[in-house]
Formats: C-alpha cells, structure tokens, sequence
C-alpha cells in the first residue's frame, strides 16, 4: 500500500477536501453574475452548436439589454456581427466536461440559477485540487503534520478562497494550472522528479495564458528556470507553447479575421496610470492590499535574510514573479479587480508566494530556537487572521460586497484606495451606512462651500454623533476646500474659534431660536405669480450668521 494510503495525515487530508468543497459551495458571498456570467454558456453553445459564438442566446434572450444581465461580457465583432463572450477562452474550454455532465442532468447555464450553481460547483471542485496540491508542494519542505496544517492555513487563509470560491473568475482553472506548473518545478528541485516533463510544462503555461493572459509574465520566470538548471526540458516546454499558441492564432484568424481576440490583444490594455500612487493600495492599502488582507505572506520575505534563499534561482524567480505581476496590475485599466473582494488579481502568484513561504520555513531550522517559536507564532497569528479575512468574511459576510458601492468603486478608486477608515475586510452594516452618508453629504457640501469666503466655516447637517466624526475628519484632513471647515454644531464654531460663519437655509429655524447666533435678515420679498398668487421668493443656498454671547 503507498504512503498516502497508510498515513493518518493523508487521510485528513481528504477530510479537509470535503470539508473546503462544503464551506465554498455554502458560502453566503457569491460575484456569480458578474465578469463570470455566460462563460459556461460559451461551453454550452460549443457543446451544442459546435461554436464559440452566442448569436442565438445574446439575440433569442436578449442578454445584453440594461437589467437582463451583464452586458459588458458580451462583445457583438463590428467585422462579422458575431456575439462572443469577451472574456478569456479558456475556462469556457476547460468547463466543458461539468457543463456537458450538468447537461445531462438537466440543468443549463443559459438559466442564472443553474449557472450561479454550476459556477460554484466548478470553483470548489478547483479549490479542492489545489489544496491537495498545496499539500504535496508543503511535504518537499516540511513533515507530514506541519505540511497539512500549512496547505489548510494557506488555502483558507487567502485569496485562494475568498477569490477563486465565490465566482468561476477566470483565474480559477489559471491558479490550477500555475500550481501544477509550480509543483513541477519544486519536485525537479528537491531532487523527487528526475526531469522536468516539457511538453507537460509547456501545456501547463499555455492553459494558464489561455484562461487569463496575465499567466504571461510567469512564461519568461520558468523559461529563465529551465535554462539555469535544466536546459533539456527548455525545447519541449518552448514548442508545445509555441504549437499550441500558432493554433490558438490561427483559430483567432479564421474565426474573427484577427490576431488574438480582443481581450488577450495588449493594445487594449488601456492602462489606469497613477502607478506610484496605485502602488502602495494595491500592497498594504484595505481596499485591495495584498499583505493587509494576508500578513501570513510578509514571512516569506524573511527568506531572503538566508544566503541559502539568496542563492537559490526558484526563490529568486518566484519573487521576481511577483515584481513582474504587480507590474502588470499596475498596468491595468482597473488595478482594484472591479466589484470583487480584496486582492483578487493576486490569486494567480499565491502558489508561488507559498512555496517562498516554505522555503523561509524550512530555513528556520538554522537559526535559534527563540526565533523560530517567533516566526512559527507569527505564522499561526497571521494565518488565523487570514482565516477570519478571507473564509469568514470573504464567504460568509454579504457587507463586504456592498462595500463596492456607495461610493461605486469603480467611479472612487482614488478615494477609496487608502482609507483606513473603512477597510473592507471589516465592513458591517453600521460601516457601511456612515460610508454611504459620507459619500452623499460630500458632494452637496463640495458645492456649499464654494459658496463660502475664504477662511470661513460651514454649518451643515443635523448634531449627531456620526456627523461630528465625519465632519472632523474632513476638517483635519482638508479634505474639501482649504481654510473653509465644517461644523454640525454652533458650539463646534465657537470652539474653534470662528465669529461667523455660513449655514445651509433649512437651519434658519434652528438658528433663530438659538441666543447666541445673529442671523442676518433674510430676503423676503415677495412676487406676483401669473395667477396672481402671492408667492415668496425662494431663499438663497446659504444664510450668513454671527456669534453673539448676549441673549436676546
């Protein structure tokens, strides 16, 4: 019997799998009906039609009406008038065994219930692979025991859930393909594999590039790998790539008369710009920051206080990988992933991460015992509050999705990147609901406050406790205009020290009943109508009022 049959640690290891496989498709959260929508219906249309086109759903269903679904995945060609699904091609083609089974069973993606179902399915059933995976890329560094717990910590402890268990995005089958190229590339390492297999590890990279292109930057990293340790497999791996690349081209040509289809072609890869200051947010920001979401990676960094790590060509290229992934999120024309949780564009580079995390590990056996218990405690604090960020709250914590509104962060990005504040990994309803009254009161008082002197203050909004915090806030951080704070009280005027200031019209009654405040008059003529109604003239955007400490 082998290893993994007698091994009470691979056994558990199954246990883990249902147990992963159970809390994905039970999760609460799901981003089911956005960018993922109509891929399986892709699969459906080339399992039943023999083409990639959805003339028939896009013009039968309408599918791209405002409020029938998300339009924006469908792309209607101005060459031959066809309607394709405008995201990659691959999980279309590689779903194509669950949709022709879920088929058979009577279920059918072009329904949204079926497809939600279908959806989740297929990303738990990926995930469960992955964490498998996981475990036999830990057992090259650690013990049988230490390998699992690390698999469980990392899987359930990062993007991998929080991202790839709540739709089937297209980094899902991508994630399986680059864990499987990264295994490869350990167990050539270790000295457990003789020889790198090229024609696998070509098929590998070209079925991740195929399910999202960003799989790219990970092509020149293992090619650079291959030609430093084991040149041999470097033909194989480059002409499988290149053999499967010249079809994938040639199918491109024949059918939409074009090089690559729209979403792999770089030239339109409209670029957001602002990179330094994107930089940081997408890093340690709480809207999308990789390790403010998962400490548990900082570790990894360690690996390079060790000459052994150093020198060590697969640690090296994994970090480099990561330089040139960030490069390319960066580079995107939506660095914040859209309506998503967290660093979802960084699920893709986690099975490189965690192998610089073993790496680090194991090191750890050269240093002193102290330090050891110090890194391993830091691990488990970090994991178990990666757990908390990203099974809790990821699957189970619908707050986090309208976090992406009010204000709609793909119009606020630049707002919302740094302010801590509001991190979405801690949204809950009474977060969000001061959020979103911020969010509304900002652009009205935006508005007043041009209307007021330099210098001067702003009495706006009713006195209450969230007013007043928001309220310092902005005066603290000038966020609005320069010199021209606001107040929600007549003694927060006072207080700072101001002798007059601007009041929105609907407080004149509070204000006349209060002793302290001289308001000045108010025009109040009044005009004929054409019925010869008498009417009041309407009163202007703001009053003007002085602080008087005599009563009446």
């Amino acid at each position: 019997m082998s290893a993994f049959q007698l091994h009470p640690s691979r056994w558990l290891a199954i246990v883990g799998a249902f147990v992963l496989f159970y809390i994905v498709i039970s999760g609460d959260v799901r981003y089911t009906t956005g960018d993922s929508r109509y891929a399986l219906l892709a699969s459906q249309a080339i399992l039943e039609q023999g083409t990639y086109r959805l003339d028939d759903y896009a013009d039968e269903l309408p599918l791209t009406q405002p409020g029938v679904g998300p339009s924006w995945v469908i792309f209607r060609h101005p060459g031959n008038g066809h309607a394709y699904y405008d995201y990659p091609v691959g999980t279309s083609i590689f779903a194509l065994p669950f949709v022709a089974v879920a088929r058979a069973c009577g279920m059918l993606p072009v329904w949204a219930p079926d497809d939600d179902q279908l959806q989740i399915f297929i990303a738990a059933t990926i995930l469960v692979l992955i964490f498998l995976l996981m475990f036999r890329l830990a057992l090259l560094y650690l013990d049988d025991w230490a390998a699992l717990v690390f698999s469980m910590l990392i899987v359930f402890g990062t993007s991998l859930i929080s991202a790839l268990g709540t739709a089937l995005w297209s980094s899902d089958f991508q994630t399986l393909f680059v864990m499987l190229a990264i295994l490869e590339l350990a167990e050539f390492s270790r000295g457990k594999r003789p020889t790198v297999r090229g024609a696998w590890m070509g098929f590998l990279l070209f079925s991740a590039y195929l399910c999202r292109p960003t799989a790219m930057v990970l092509i020149p990293v293992v090619v650079g790998y291959l030609a430093l340790k084991h040149r041999r497999a470097l033909p194989l791996t480059i002409g499988v790539m290149a053999g499967l690349f010249s079809l994938f081209v040639l199918w491109s040509f024949l059918e939409m008369q074009q090089f690559l289809p729209r979403y792999y072609n770089p030239g339109n890869w409209e670029p957001y710009g602002d990179y330094i200051h994107n930089l940081w947010p997408i890093l340690l920001g709480p809207a999308r920051g990789l390790f403010s979401f998962t400490p548990v990676l900082v570790i990894g960094l360690l690996g390079w206080a060790f000459r052994k790590q150093r020198k060590d060509p697969l640690f090296i290229l994994m970090w480099v990988w990561f330089a040139l992934q960030t490069w390319m999120v960066l580079r995107s024309k939506n660095p914040w992933g859209g309506w998503c949780y967290g660093p979802r564009f960084y699920a893709e580079v986690l099975p490189g991460l965690a192998l610089t995390l073993l790496m680090t590990l194991e090191s750890l056996d050269a240093v002193r015992l102290r330090w050891k218990q110090a890194v391993g405690t830091a691990f488990l604090v970090f994991s178990c509050f990666g757990i908390y960020v990203h099974t809790y709250k990821g699957l189970y914590t619908t707050w986090t999705t309208h976090w992406n509104d009010h204000p709609n962060v793909d119009v606020a990005w630049a707002s919302v990147r740094w302010d801590w504040r509001y991190p979405q990994f801690l949204a809950t309803p009474h977060q969000l609901d001061m959020r979103k009254r911020e969010n509304d009161m900002a652009g009205e008082v935006d508005v007043l406050l041009d209307q007021v002197p330099a210098n001067g203050a702003l009495l706006y909004g009713e006195q209450d406790a969230v007013n007043r915090e928001i309220f310092a806030f902005w005066n603290e951080r000038d966020r609005l205009h320069k010199g021209k704070p606001v107040f929600n009280s007549v003694a927060a005027i006072a207080k700072a020290g101001f002798k007059e200031f601007w009041f929105k019209t609907d407080l004149l009654g509070e204000l006349q009943q209060d002793w302290r405040v001289k308001v000045d008059p108010m025009p109040q003529d009044s005009v004929w109508g054409p019925d010869s109604t008498r009417m009041l003239a309407p009163l202007p955007v703001l009053g003007h009022a002085q602080l008087n400490r005599d009563p009446k």
